[in-house]
């Protein structure tokens, strides 16, 4: 029979009737990791109940040790090496026999650790809490400073080395055991846990002799709760009629926020999140909300922010103009051009009518003869007499179209440079790591077993890893807020919170045949910085400043939860074919613990290729004349737009082709005179 439980149980430890739950957020504190040190005992000895005191001697005889997690036996170990968060992945780093081969059969097995508690205020301390992650197989009873804390699938009563564990668990990872187990204690006496050195305790029990296999290992944080304190303040705006409904939102630090919101001093019913939707289905003259955020340590209240809704009185404007193909968002004809909007279009003559479009060689008279305008919510498709040239520069003029409020386009009519998108053809990627990658970790305050720096030998392809390294799948995380949606792939092994750095080894092979140089693409997904290495060497750095760095090391700012990017980077001949080793470093900002602790990558390979860019042609400036007297005039004009040099020319016939360049640079003052004179800006 095979016996194994993954559980995650969170043990709190509080003067009132409430918990601190895992998703709030705590400045946090760990106290036993996966790098801790235990003394153990697995020789089926009976120690009665001394053995649970502070001051018991556990090097006397039958004891052993120090080793680290996992403890015992396993016939299926690889299930520990990658379930579902969060349950971190383990190894076993400190092996047991087989009880099915030892003579008698062992039913219990002891383990003790040290851990030291901060100095923190009597007040915080009564409100703390703890939290483990735990793996049992098949029963196991907790003790703190010889005190009984949590037993788990054992009997109720006194036990000893001869009592069972109350029956056999579900074997491999199961949903139903990863739910969270909440235990009050009300009130905790002073002497439980202390400021300084503390001592854990473990019984583990196997639940019958024909048990194959026993499992021990736990993890522990001590989360101090902070009070509320608003980072991001709701901002008011004013919206018209219609238009999509205005979310005002508060962002915050400190321990089980709650939020209720007010408008006008009245509760707002159900407005309960930190974000509150504001309906604008009718006009106001103007609404004050707020938002009241309280926990068990205090309330704030925010800034007040004005939101008024009224009729629709926003001209429309033009954003973009994309020539196809490729166009996106949408496909486009060779022969056509998507013109975005800012808002709904009305249908009318104008929208639909070629004769308000104007495309034009940016620069010059060539004229392209639009035949056909499609409206479609706040896009127009154009379609005109010939296909748009890669390399030439295009303007469009629009002209009298107006949104669905009647307004005309401001200003009319308008102009936007054409976007055109060029590349060569695709280049095939060669996929060699995903966001799922199987790494070791170390997160042993940037030193080994022993103690001794990590300094740059663990960028060695021969670096020995000892059992301070763990190992796990990507995405790594810790996160009080519940896991972000990443870039690709989900949740992988959860790490520990409150350490400066964290370090990562893995390897990958590349396909023979490919050069040894190339692009590689990174997307990595990291909270807050990160240090990323190919076979020993740096190839690139994410919000990390330059120059040497070590465990001590902050990354550069905060970031405020990860990101997903992506960059292409050059490799001269650093790849090898065959087997090669990837390392990387994440960095947190400060040493005040971060909510949210991210590593995660995948890596792609491809040769040299010109990347893809997206050409965007200057509107040509805009030509503004002011009377300074009867007879005078003075005409502005931007001689640098666009990179390019603008001149001014007049002439005195629109038909003629007889235009002549002014000398002149902006301002120029013109004297009015009998003939009538026309002005545009050209480029030199």
């Amino acid at each position: 029979m095979f016996m194994r439980s993954n559980c995650l149980k969170l043990m709190v430890l509080a003067a009132m009737a409430m918990c601190v739950m895992a998703s709030a957020v705590a400045q946090d504190y760990q106290l036993i990791t996966s790098a801790t040190k235990w003394r153990y005992s697995h020789q089926n000895l009976d120690f009665g109940t001394a053995w649970r005191a502070p001051a018991y001697d556990d090097t006397v005889a039958g004891w052993e040790g120090p080793g680290s997690i996992l403890f015992g036996y396993e016939t299926t170990p690889a299930e520990y090496s990658g379930p579902p968060a969060p349950i971190p992945p383990q190894t076993f780093k400190t092996m047991f026999v087989s009880p099915l081969t030892e003579v008698p059969f062992v039913t219990n097995y002891y383990f003790r650790t040290h851990f030291t508690v901060p100095n923190i205020a009597p007040n915080l301390m009564a409100i703390a809490s703890l939290r483990t992650t735990n793996y049992i197989d098949d029963g196991c009873i907790y003790y703190i400073n010889g005190v009984e804390i949590f037993r788990y699938n054992m009997p109720a009563g006194p036990v000893n080395a001869a009592t069972w564990a109350l029956g056999a668990l579900t074997e491999g990872y199961s949903p139903i055991l990863n739910e969270t187990i909440i235990i009050r204690t009300n009130p905790i006496p002073a002497n439980l846990i202390i400021g300084g050195d503390n001592v854990f305790a473990v019984e583990l029990h196997n639940t019958t002799n024909t048990s194959s296999d026993e499992v021990f290992g736990m993890v522990m944080t001590l989360a101090i709760p902070e009070p509320i304190v608003i980072v991001t303040q709701p901002v008011g705006e004013t919206n018209y009629l219609g238009s999509p409904n205005y979310t005002l939102s508060v962002a915050v630090t400190g321990t089980g926020p709650s939020y209720q919101w007010y408008s006008n001093n009245v509760r707002i019913a159900g407005a309960i999140f930190a974000t509150n939707l504001v309906s604008t289905a009718q006009t106001n003259a103007g609404v004050n909300y707020y938002v009241v955020i309280t926990n068990f340590l205090g309330k704030v209240t925010s800034d007040v922010a004005r939101v008024s809704i009224t009729t629709d009185k926003f001209p429309i404007q033009l954003l973009q103009a994309f020539a196809g193909p490729p166009a996106p968002p949408g496909a486009a004809g060779s022969n056509q051009v998507l013109v975005y909007f800012n808002k709904t279009i009305e249908r009318d003559f104008a929208a639909t009518n070629p004769g308000n479009y104007r495309v034009t060689v940016f620069g010059m008279t060539n004229v392209l003869q639009i035949t056909l305008a499609q409206l479609a919510g706040n896009t127009v498709r154009l379609s005109t007499s010939s296909p748009f040239i890669r390399g030439t520069n295009y303007v469009l003029t629009v002209y009298d179209v107006t949104g669905t409020n009647l307004l005309a386009m401001v200003p009319n009519p308008g102009q936007i440079g054409i976007s055109t998108i060029s590349t060569n053809p695709p280049p095939i990627w060669t996929n060699l790591m995903t966001m799922s990658q199987g790494w070791t970790w170390n997160e042993n305050n940037g030193n080994d077993s022993t103690g001794n720096s990590l300094g740059t030998s663990w960028l060695s392809a021969g670096y020995s890893e000892d059992n301070s390294w763990a190992a796990g799948n990507g995405i790594f995380y810790f996160s009080n807020l519940g896991f972000s949606p990443a870039c690709t792939g989900g949740a992988g092994s959860t790490i520990s919170q409150g350490v400066n750095a964290y370090y990562f080894r893995t390897t990958f092979d590349f396909p023979a045949g490919l050069p040894h140089s190339g692009n590689l693409r990174i997307r990595h997904f990291v909270d807050d910085g990160a240090i990323f290495y190919l076979n020993g060497t740096e190839i690139s750095r994410y919000n990390m400043a330059a120059g040497p760095v070590s465990y001590a090391t902050f990354a550069s700012r905060n970031i405020g939860g990860p990101m997903c990017i992506s960059n292409v980077i050059p490799i001269g001949n650093l790849l090898v074919t065959g087997l090669n080793h990837f390392q990387a470093e994440d960095h947190q900002s400060s040493t005040s613990p971060d909510p949210e602790v991210y590593f995660g990558m995948e890596l792609d390979y491809t040769t040299n290729f010109t990347v893809l860019a997206t050409n965007t042609s200057p509107v040509p400036p805009r030509v503004s004349i002011v009377e300074q007297s009867p007879t005078t005039e003075v005409i502005s004009w931007a001689t640098s737009q666009g990179g390019l040099n603008w001149g001014l020319e007049f002439n005195t016939d629109l038909k003629s082709t007889g235009w002549t360049i002014l000398p002149n640079s902006s301002p120029y003052t013109n004297t009015v005179g009998p003939v009538r004179k026309f002005f545009r800006a050209v480029r030199k």
